[in-house]
Parts: structure tokens; sequence; C-alpha cells
């Protein structure tokens, strides 16, 4: 079975980058991902985002960092990731089995995995490795 990847969901935390920005404040872009959202938007796949996180100054900070211009409908708020995973692939009107999930936290993958199933659940520890799947 193949799956065709349309949309690969990002947290934020340890994922797009190093550290928690509500606790260090101070975060810094992960190495390499900024090579992978580049390499994947020129394939035509899409990005977005689920995270915990403050909305305004998470947005603030990856517009600091250049990239918020990849990221389609971004749910960062406080709720679940699953319900946020499914608010990405209803905004974009794709199929949730489209979707990839990349979090640092095995909770979360878990927590999305067993809710969707469907969806490609991916360690941050991987990130760089995206492409090549």
């Amino acid at each position: 079975m193949t799956i065709t990847v349309k949309c690969v969901v990002w947290d934020l935390d340890n994922t797009v980058w190093d550290g928690v920005l509500l606790e260090d404040g101070d975060v810094k872009l992960r190495p390499g991902i900024v090579d992978v959202l580049r390499t994947l938007d020129e394939r035509g796949i899409l990005h977005s985002i689920a995270s915990r996180n403050d909305h305004d100054a998470a947005m603030a900070r990856l517009e600091e960092f250049g990239i918020a211009e990849y990221f389609l409908y971004p749910q960062i708020n406080w709720g679940q990731k699953s319900d946020s995973v499914k608010a990405v692939a209803e905004a974009i009107n794709i199929g949730i089995d489209t979707l990839a999930f990349v979090d640092d936290q095995p909770f979360e993958r878990d927590e999305v995995g067993f809710t969707h199933p469907q969806v490609l659940c991916i360690d941050a520890l991987d990130a760089e490795r995206i492409p090549d799947l």
C-alpha cells in the first residue's frame, strides 16, 4: 500500500524549532528544517501546524524565521492535536489519509494515530529524512 502525502502537519516546540517557546522564548530553528519545508513545497506538498502554543507568539516567531508563509491554516491552540489535524484536513479540503503528522512527543503521535489511524505519524527526530520517505 502506497501512502500519498499531500500535507505535512508540524508541531513547533522541539520539532520545527529547538526549545519550548513559552518557556525559553529564545528558540532556534532546527537544523535542516527549512530545507525540508522548501523541498516538499517544491514538490507540491503542503504544510500546516498542530501545536499547543500561544497563537500570536508562535506566528510572530515563524514570521521572524521567514517561514510563516509555508503554513496553511495553522492550528495553534490548547486543544487535542487530533482535533487540529482533522481541522487542517477539513480547511484544505483533502482526505485525512493524505496527511503526515510530525511531533517530538510519542504521546502526541500516539493520540493522533489512535484517533486517525490513516494519518502517517513521524518522529521529529526523523524530520530531515521526510523528503526521502
